[in-house]
């Protein structure tokens, strides 16, 4: 909601007064509907890590994330990461798994494949705070075969998740 010129003046007031003993890595979460060469130039200049707010393919995205007119935004969304795909810039994505998701773990999982996310973070649809109940309530057969189908992808190497990547390494 605030444009590339306010991160380049608070980056250069953090950078200011941060010391030169200390390191950091800026981080922005984005539903990269905005994201244009001028944001990516920021990005670059400032070695911003990156993560896009994308639920896979059209239907499950535009399902829930819509414009205030009620549009789907999927469309945005991909504008943006051929932005940053054209700049280079590496990013993760984060997805917000719903019932409507469950059955369709392949193409879920092909989509953020052939997307190119360093990583996938999977938020499951849970009862908190605004949302009084779960799609997922009841669903748990349909959720195990849902992470068994991605369990392939991210033991070729092809998709990595961040819950069980993250597990991996404190088993390890």
């Amino acid at each position: 909601a605030v444009p590339p010129s306010f991160y380049e003046a608070a980056f250069a007031a953090i950078a200011q007064r941060r010391g030169a003993r200390t390191e950091l890595q800026h981080c922005i979460q984005t539903n990269a509907t905005l994201i244009d060469d001028t944001w990516c130039e920021l990005f670059v200049r400032h070695r911003v890590k990156l993560g896009i707010s994308i639920d896979g393919p059209a239907d499950l995205h535009d399902h829930h994330r819509r414009t205030r007119h009620g549009r789907g935004t999927h469309a945005q969304v991909m504008r943006g990461v051929a932005r940053l795909q054209a700049h280079g810039i590496p990013f993760h994505a984060i997805a917000v798994v719903t019932a409507a998701t469950l059955p369709q773990a392949e193409a879920f999982a092909q989509f953020f494949i052939e997307l190119g996310a360093t990583e996938l973070g999977l938020n499951f649809d849970e009862a908190e705070g605004a949302n009084p109940s779960s799609s997922l309530a009841g669903q748990e057969d349909a959720h195990a075969a849902f992470l068994r189908a991605l369990l392939p992808h991210m033991r070729s190497g092809r998709l990595v998740l961040r819950e069980l990547a993250q597990a991996f390494r404190l088993v390890a």
